[in-house]
C-alpha cells in the first residue's frame, strides 16, 4: 500500500515547478535581451529586467508545483522559489568573479515571495466543472 503525505509526494511537483520556472525565466531573459539590443538601451536597465524575469519565472514555477501537488501552496511555492534562487545564485557566481553582491538578498526576497504567491494562486485556482 502506498503512503500519502510523505516528503516524496512533494519532490516531483517541485522538480517540475523548478524546471518550468527556469524555462520561463530563460524565455523572459531572452525577450529582454532582444529589447535591450533593439532598443539600444544602457546596461543599467539589465538588472531590473533580470529581476522581472526571475520574478515571473518564480511565479510560474510556484504555480505549477502547487497545482501538481494540490495542497500547501505557500510552502511548496516557497521551496520551489528557494531552489530557483539557489540555481540563480550558482549561475551568478559561476558567471562573475564578484560572487555574492548586495543585490543577492533582494533577489532572494523577490524570487521566494513570487514563487510563494504563485503557489497560493495555484492551489486556490478553481477547478473546472462540467455542466450536465
Amino acid at each position: 500500500m502506498q503512503r500519502r503525505g510523505g516528503d516524496s509526494d512533494y519532490i516531483k511537483p517541485i522538480v517540475f515547478g523548478v524546471i518550468a520556472g527556469a524555462a520561463v525565466t530563460f524565455a523572459g531573459l531572452l525577450i529582454f535581451a532582444v529589447i535591450l539590443t533593439a532598443g539600444d538601451m544602457s546596461d543599467s536597465v539589465s538588472v531590473p529586467f533580470s529581476l522581472v524575469s526571475a520574478a515571473l519565472g518564480a511565479l510560474a514555477g510556484g504555480w505549477i508545483s502547487a497545482r501538481l501537488c494540490g495542497r500547501q501552496g505557500l510552502a511548496v511555492g516557497a521551496v520551489t522559489g528557494g531552489v530557483l534562487f539557489l540555481i540563480n545564485l550558482l549561475a551568478s557566481v559561476a558567471a562573475s568573479a564578484g560572487g555574492v553582491t548586495s543585490l543577492t538578498l533582494a533577489k532572494l526576497a523577490v524570487i521566494v515571495l513570487s514563487s510563494a504567491v504563485g503557489g497560493v494562486a495555484g492551489v486556490n485556482k478553481a477547478h473546472k466543472r462540467k455542466i450536465n
